[in-house]
């Protein structure tokens, strides 16, 4: 029966998690110092001049700010499937920093914050952050596009999956015909949309006041029915 205990007590320490003295207190700071993790992205440039003139090469810097010691993150994307653990001995003037090159197509980041070694709470979970950066857009180059920047099929990075020459054309044509929007929205949809807005906005007190004055009524009603009802019991 001896043997028998101490076989069970080995087993339970093999399973004890190596965060059981996680407090909720601790866990509880732990999340306070997570809730300030942010992350940013920013289109870099880079300038190379050769013999052969001026070539740019462009590229997302991806930015995790506030992490501090108790932190650590792991990065993973849906294009590469990669994971890389970031620490705070891997930030500059506290921001971990990274590029991402792969401009050609939309990529959706997870960023997962644990605690650290740092913390009684080592390897909790603690918090998701999702970010996609855009995707180069090469019809953004085409002449056709020249003083429509705006036009969302035109800007030089868009999270719109991409679409075929033909229907580029068309979408272009419908822009300049005015039948759609800059966002690519139905043009008549959204006049009309606008104009209602515009309409309650411009006639809103009007509004309140009519139904200020159907409520009152109701109540006036309803007190007038009651009292013959009393009337007539």
């Amino acid at each position: 029966m001896k043997k028998l205990a101490a076989f069970f007590a080995m087993c339970a320490l093999i399973t004890m998690p190596v965060n059981a003295a996680c407090s909720y207190t601790e866990k509880a700071e732990a999340n306070t110092k997570a809730a300030n993790v942010k992350i940013n992205y920013e289109v870099v440039e880079d300038k190379q001049e050769s013999d052969m003139g001026t070539s740019i090469n462009e590229y997302f810097k991806i930015s995790i700010l506030n992490v501090t010691k108790e932190l650590y993150v792991v990065v993973s994307n849906d294009v590469t499937n990669d994971k890389v653990t970031y620490t705070f001995d891997d930030a500059k003037d506290g921001v971990i920093t990274f590029n991402w090159d792969n401009i050609e197509t939309i990529t959706n980041f997870t960023f997962t914050i644990y605690a650290s070694n740092q913390t009684p709470c080592y390897n909790e979970e603690l918090k998701t952050i999702r970010k996609q950066t855009p995707r180069f857009n090469d019809f953004s180059n085409r002449a056709i596009c020249d003083g429509m920047e705006d036009f969302y099929l035109c800007q030089k990075y868009t999270n719109i999956a991409e679409i075929d020459e033909s229907m580029f054309i068309e979408k272009v044509a419908s822009f300049k015909d005015g039948k759609i929007t800059e966002e690519g929205k139905d043009a008549e949809k959204e006049k009309k949309g606008n104009s209602i807005i515009s309409f309650l906005r411009k006639n809103r007190w009007y509004i309140i006041g009519g139904l200020l004055v159907i409520a009152t009524g109701s109540g006036v009603a309803i007190v007038i029915r009651n009292r013959k009802y009393r009337e007539v019991k």
